[in-house]
């Protein structure tokens, strides 16, 4: 059994193609670049095609993954009451300064509620590093020391995760 949402009958059918709303592209012509569209979640028909949506984006995801610094940044209640806002904020505008290019996530709580605001640092091949009662000051130091020299920033550091 073939379960097809109606594309008609949503407010998104002004979005997609009257021709794609009634035969749905295969499953390659929707999988542009290797890059999921929001409307084809819709469109998929079979197993098959998830299976094929799936690989698709992971093969996007790990080469990203393999290729940028990924930067995480503990916003939950405890993080946002020690000041992670104004963390991200400097982090933000310091990335954007800097032209670098980042995988920047929020997260909620980490569970070092004594060390927030927590920023975690791994690039691509190294360990992940939690640098911890991080300040909007010590931003600039984090991004040249180590997202652009690759050196730690020690006296920041609460702990460090070995890749197994």
């Amino acid at each position: 059994m073939t379960v097809r949402h109606s594309v008609k009958s949503s407010c998104l059918s002004n979005f997609v193609p009257e021709e794609t709303a009634k035969s749905g592209p295969s499953i390659n012509a929707r999988v542009l670049n290797n890059r999921a569209t929001w409307w084809q979640f819709m469109l998929l028909k079979s197993r098959e095609d998830l299976q094929n949506l799936r690989e698709a984006t992971q093969g996007q995801l790990a080469k990203r993954d393999a290729e940028t610094p990924k930067i995480i940044i503990g916003m939950g209640t405890c993080g946002v009451a020690a000041g992670g806002q104004a963390v991200y904020d400097a982090l933000q505008e310091e990335l954007q300064k800097q032209n670098l290019k980042a995988t920047v996530v929020q997260t909620g709580c980490i569970g070092m509620c004594v060390r927030e605001p927590l920023v975690d640092i791994q690039l691509p091949g190294r360990e992940r590093i939690t640098y911890g009662n991080v300040k909007p000051d010590d931003i600039p130091r984090i991004v040249g020391d180590h997202l652009i020299r690759g050196e730690i920033v020690e006296d920041l550091v609460v702990a460090r995760f070995v890749q197994i």
